[in-house]
């Protein structure tokens, strides 16, 4: 795959070892400890407050601090020491390689400018494809929203990488579409297009903290879409609360379902983790529920 992590693209350059970067995640995961957590250990938030900001986090697109200030668990300058104290002692993962002896700062350096460079190309490349489109707001939004709501709900980080091909396309056969109203005259149709590898992916991070074992594959199948719901439900809330503009696309074709007009090919992009990936399709839907003229 062409889509890069610093952990994979290390690996990748042969810098690393798997044990080495694995050494260093546990010890990244050791060090840097969740805002919960903290707070918990501060005696600012209860163990029921901390479980009722993680449901209410299905819903919002708001960050674990803000959901506590908003709901009036903290002060927002409880919250501003909270934070401080936990970037104070983030550890990444270039940091734990050189603390554990992995990379020398020699190395870390020239990886790291190296890395930087592919990732500007990459968004430079994404922005390009968004260049002039009529529905770049929304498109950019979903997009952004979806690298979130992966990584919150599913443990997978992903990253839009690229145009999605019919080649890609064809490697995720199960599909999983939303609508998400714009306002009252347009939306965006959205499907999600997951392969074997991201159902393995999800389905293992799933289990992990479970005690859960020896799962059919229907069942973990299953709990796949489950996420998955999940996760489109986040994307709906979360983009229809940002009141975004309705697009000004030309006029597309005759929706099947009898909405409107369809903007096929609207947007069609690759998401990828170390592991796996998403292709993301989206058409808009205009004119949708249009008033009847009065006789």
């Amino acid at each position: 795959m062409s889509f890069q992590f610093l952990g994979h693209y290390l690996l990748e350059r042969g810098v690393v070892t798997q044990a080495q970067i694995d050494e260093a995640a546990a010890y990244q995961a050791e060090a840097n400890r969740r805002l919960g957590d903290l707070a918990m250990e501060s005696g600012l938030l209860t163990l029921a407050q901390v479980d009722e900001i993680l449901e209410r986090q299905r819903e919002t697109d708001l960050n674990f601090g803000t959901l506590a200030v908003t709901l009036g668990f903290v002060s927002r300058s409880a919250l501003d020491a909270l934070l401080f104290r936990q970037q104070v002692h983030m550890v990444h993962l270039g940091e734990a390689l050189l603390t554990l002896g992995h990379l020398t700062v020699r190395q870390f350096c020239d990886c790291l400018n190296d890395y930087a460079a592919r990732e500007t190309a990459r968004k430079d490349a994404l922005a390009r494809l968004f260049e002039g489109h009529c529905a770049r707001e929304p498109l950019e939004s979903l997009v952004d929203t979806l690298e979130r709501a992966f990584l919150r709900f599913a443990h997978c980080p992903l990253k839009a990488q690229a145009y999605l091909d019919d080649l890609a396309l064809e490697a995720l056969p199960l599909q999983h579409t939303l609508e998400i109203p714009l306002n009252s005259s347009s939306a965006m149709r959205f499907t999600l297009h997951i392969g074997r590898d991201m159902l393995d992916a999800m389905g293992t991070a799933g289990r992990c903290g479970s005690s859960e074992s020896g799962r059919t594959p229907e069942e973990a199948l299953a709990a796949v879409l489950d996420i998955l719901e999940i996760i489109g439900r986040y994307l709906c809330l979360s983009i229809r609360a940002r009141d975004l503009p309705a697009p000004d696309c030309p006029s597309g074709v005759p929706d099947p379902g009898g909405k409107g007009e369809v903007r096929e090919g609207c947007l069609r992009l690759q998401l990828a983790c170390p592991v796996a990936s998403v292709g993301l399709t989206v058409s808009l839907v205009t004119n949708r529920d249009k008033p009847e003229e009065s006789a």
